[in-house]
């Protein structure tokens, strides 16, 4: 036992003296005994070193826990690395994955459907708004001639930006309720001469109870009817350069369209629209023409 323990400290002394010597000289070295020292020396060695075969070690890139079909159906970056694939791994992966494939799809299906609906109910209720803000709506300019579902023809009597959801529209002729194409004449009211939908014995009072249910028939709703106001009136006579009063037809008055009452009142008399386009002033309880004005959407006009 002596010796064995004499032979293995030597032995480990002698390598710990060639790494030591190795270290410090930067060459090879190996311990051989010189018989003229009787003793170990350290010199270099000059053999060529002896070809060490190791093993290839080829290491599995395939963890049972983890799931690289993504990479690898993806064309990621990790997938350019394997080096091999465990088939059996793969397509278990695979069918667990085909597995779950409806289930979220229906979920997928589910949250499309709320988002879908929520986004509707939202935009239906907020719509006017939203195309306020976003100046979404048609442009209308004072004056345009538009036509309605009923393919009757209006006058613009203000301009309506994209921020306008409704439009204001005059009727191109008088007013006719028999469908014989023949104006009928109505008394302004039984003396007021305030514009009064509650006065039974006014044409406003028809107009909102009677005229607007038939025209709605026609168009579709209606936000609003009445008269022209004189306002209104001098409105479009400036802005489509008509003057004070005139020879020539157009859109306000002429001929055929002209002895309409107005919304708009003097000393205790209604306005009254000539054929020139002058005004003259009579008495509410008198009998004339009507010319209505209706406030619509944009909506309800037809596209040319």
């Amino acid at each position: 036992d002596k010796v064995d323990n004499i032979k293995k400290r030597a032995k480990q002394n002698k390598k710990e003296k060639e790494k030591k010597v190795t270290a410090q000289t930067g060459k090879r070295v190996k311990s051989v005994y010189d018989p003229n020292l009787n003793r170990w020396v350290v010199k270099e060695d000059k053999s060529k070193p002896k070809e060490t075969t190791k093993t290839k070690k080829t290491v599995s890139t395939v963890s049972p826990d983890n799931d690289y079909t993504y990479e690898l159906e993806t064309g990621g970056l990790k997938s350019k690395f394997f080096e091999e694939v465990d088939v059996d791994r793969y397509k278990e992966v695979r069918k667990t994955k085909r597995k779950k494939y409806p289930k979220r799809i229906i979920i997928a299906l589910i949250i499309i459907t709320i988002i879908g609906a929520t986004s509707f109910i939202f935009y239906k209720k907020y719509k006017q708004m939203i195309k306020e803000k976003l100046n979404m709506y048609e442009v209308y300019k004072l004056g345009q001639k538009v036509t309605l579902a009923d393919d009757s023809t209006w006058y613009v009597v203000e301009t309506s930006d994209g921020s306008k959801g409704l439009v204001t529209l005059l009727a191109e002729g008088l007013l006719e309720t028999t469908g014989d194409d023949i104006p009928e004449s109505f008394q302004y009211s039984s003396g007021k001469v305030d514009y009064d939908p509650l006065d039974e014995s006014s044409i406003a009072y028809y107009l909102n109870n009677t005229y607007k249910t038939i025209i709605e028939e026609k168009v579709g709703k209606v936000e609003d009817v009445s008269l022209m106001s004189s306002k209104q009136y001098v409105g479009l006579r400036t802005g489509l350069g008509y003057g004070y009063e005139w020879s020539n037809d157009n859109i306000l008055a002429n001929k055929y369209t002209c002895n309409y009452f107005l919304s708009s009142s003097q000393n205790g008399k209604i306005y009254l629209v000539n054929p020139d386009g002058t005004y003259r002033m009579v008495d509410p309880t008198s009998t004339h023409l009507v010319r209505v004005v209706i406030t619509i959407e944009k909506g309800q006009i037809k596209k040319d």
